[in-house]
Formats: C-alpha cells, structure tokens, sequence
C-alpha cells in the first residue's frame, strides 16, 4: 500500500524541488496563538482552501469586471477575472519552479475586497468615505480587511502581504496625504511611483503580472463581444488602431494570453538565472523592455478607446449614482443587518461599518435595493 505523502513529505520535495528564490511553506507561520498544522496540508496550501471556501470569494460570481453584467452573463465577471488571474499565475510559477500554493493563494485573494460595480464602485466608495473623512477605500487593502478581520482566514504573512501589494494606492487620488495603518507599513506598502518597502515573494510579483495579462486578453475579448472595438480608421471618430496592437486587438484571447506568458516566462527565467549568479537576495521579475512598451502602449489604447466609450460610462454613471444614494441613505437609515452594529460602534465607525457591508453586496443586490428600497 503506497504511503500517505503527509505535509512534512510536501515540506521536503518543496525544498528539494522548487527555486532557491521561491517562499518554502515550512518557513511560515500564523498569527492565531495555538493554531495546530494540518497533517496533509502545507501552511500555504491551507491559506489557498480557506480563500476558496470563504463568503467573499463566492461573491464575486456577480459583481462586474469591466462590462456592466446585467443583462449579458457571458462577460468576464469578477471570479471568472479570478480564476483566470490565479490559471495564468500557477502556469508561469510552474515554469520558474516557484511555489504553486502560495501563488494560487495569492491569486484566488487579491480581488476579494472589490467593491461592486468593478473599479467605477471603487472609485465612487472612495470619493464618499474621503468626504467623510473616513479613510478613503482600495480594493487591495479591503481585501486584507476581508482575511483579516471580516472573515479572519488567519493566513499566513507571504498570503498576506501578496493580496496587499499585487498594486498600489494613487497618491494623487489622496490631495491631503494618507496615513497608513502599521500593519500596511509592515508588509510593505506604498504609494504608486515608489517601491514596494519590504521585498515582495516572486509568488507576489507573478500573481501581479498574471493579473495584468489576465484582464488585457480577457478585457478586449469582452469588448470584441460587446461591440465596442475600434475596427476602422476614423469610423465613429475612433483613429486606426497602431499596427503594432493588433497582435492584441485582433488575435483570439488564447493567442494573446500565449504571447504574453511564453514571453514573460521565458524573460523572467533568464533574470532569475542572473540573479543567481550575481548572489541577489531579492529579485524583481517583469516583461522585457520591448513587451513591457508594448502593454503599455496598450493600455493605454484601451483606457482611451475601450473602458471611457461612452457606452461604458453612461452605464458607469447609473451605477455611481445608485452607490451614492444608496450610501448617505443607509448611513442615516441603516438597514436592518446594520442596526445592532451601528447601536454598538461609535459613531465614527459607522461609515466603516456601512463600506464592509456595500462592498459584500453584489451587482444585483445593489440594484434591487435601490429600485425597491
């Protein structure tokens, strides 16, 4: 009868098997004082299976990615972004012998604070709690609220810091300057334009890219599907797309996806190599100049010519203005769920309280309030 590989077998193969550069799971531990190891399971394995069991995950089945869903259920939603983010990142991990549990982890996490209504309900939530002089709101440091303290996961630092900083906050979106929580200084965050203040995990830098040629492939097949594609020179005012993008623009998703992980791949492995052999402690992972141009010139194409059409927006609008509403209504009216913990929480913390409560609420569930309430 063949042995049970348990999770002292998974600790040895992953330091026989994997890159010196990449996080071993025996090196971690939790927070939670007497938490006890599984038998089976390695620490970031485990992080991986309570982000997949969790409430927040399972959420993002109907909340928007780019396209407004309603009525048109086969766009990319936010969980399917997920998956494909954490698809995308276990394959270019694989490649660099890095730690596949860690990066699924990271990958399955890093968008579980997204509010509704995609980055349109980040950036209204923002704009209302900044007003409020309540802290203001970003996806990425919800998402750690949403481990931490709304689910408390309990998971371990790498998981931890790889959620938080898979981006970074807009100083500019910020005009009177912000003042970070110590636990957010601690791992590492910072603001747009500078670096990252602890090193980042490969594992982080990886889900970081995965998300970045995850939702360029998946984006523009979206607005492929929905119409919304720039397919001719001066048609409806729209310039003829640069030669160079339409290897993106006019390419089937999985081309598009192909080019960009081989690529970056095959990049990072060469980098890595380097820096083994330079002795570095800490290395950065990214695309080579030529494709790291090219998506940024892609970018922003698309932020241009596909998620300001007008289309877009005027569905951006709608959801603004329901947000708003539904926000300084519930604030001086809370609904019932928010009825016992606004009677116990200072008043200052109601605004904080009412943000966890609308970014757990779905696209439809948003809708139905406000045409109903």
């Amino acid at each position: 009868m063949p042995s049970i590989r348990n999770r002292t077998e998974q600790e040895r193969l992953e330091d026989k098997l994997l890159s010196p550069y990449a996080a071993r799971s025996a090196e971690t531990r939790r927070r939670e004082p007497g938490y006890q190891p599984d038998p089976f399971r390695t620490e970031f394995a485990r992080d991986r299976d309570r982000i997949l069991h969790s409430r927040h995950l399972r959420l993002l089945m109907h909340k928007t990615q780019v396209i407004p869903v309603p009525p048109h259920a086969s766009y990319t939603t936010r969980l399917t972004h997920t998956l494909e983010v954490t698809q995308v990142a276990r394959s270019i991990a694989r490649a660099l012998r890095l730690n596949e549990d860690l990066t699924e982890a990271i990958g399955l996490g890093h968008d579980l604070g997204h509010s509704p209504f995609g980055h349109t309900g980040e950036d209204t939530l923002r704009r209302l709690m900044l007003a409020a002089n309540a802290g203001g709101f970003e996806h990425n440091e919800q998402s750690l609220r949403v481990v931490d303290e709304l689910e408390r996961l309990d998971l371990t630092e790498p998981t931890r810091q790889g959620i938080l900083c898979h981006t970074q906050y807009d100083p500019a979106d910020y005009p009177a300057g912000r003042e970070l929580p110590a636990e957010l200084l601690h791992l590492g965050y910072s603001p747009k334009g500078q670096p990252f203040t602890q090193p980042r995990s490969l594992e982080a830098q990886v889900v970081d890219l995965a998300d970045e040629i995850a939702y360029l492939s998946h984006d523009t097949e979206d607005m492929r599907r929905a119409g919304i594609f720039p397919d001719g020179a001066n048609k409806n005012g729209v310039q003829e797309v640069p030669e160079r993008l339409r290897q993106f623009l006019d390419s089937p998703k999985r081309e598009t996806l192909r080019l960009l992980v081989r690529r970056l791949t095959r990049h990072a492995a060469g980098q890595l190599e380097q820096a083994e052999a330079r002795g570095e402690e800490h290395p950065v992972i990214g695309y080579p100049d030529e494709l790291a141009r090219l998506v940024r010139e892609f970018k922003e194409f698309s932020r241009e010519h596909f998620y300001f059409h007008p289309r877009i927006l005027f569905r951006c609008r709608q959801y603004q203005e329901m947000l708003e509403s539904l926000f300084h209504r519930w604030l001086a009216q809370p609904p019932e769920e928010l009825e016992q913990p606004f009677a116990a929480a200072d008043k200052g913390e109601h605004h904080r309280l009412l943000l966890d409560y609308i970014v757990a609420l779905t696209d439809h569930e948003v809708i139905h309030q406000f045409t109903t309430g």
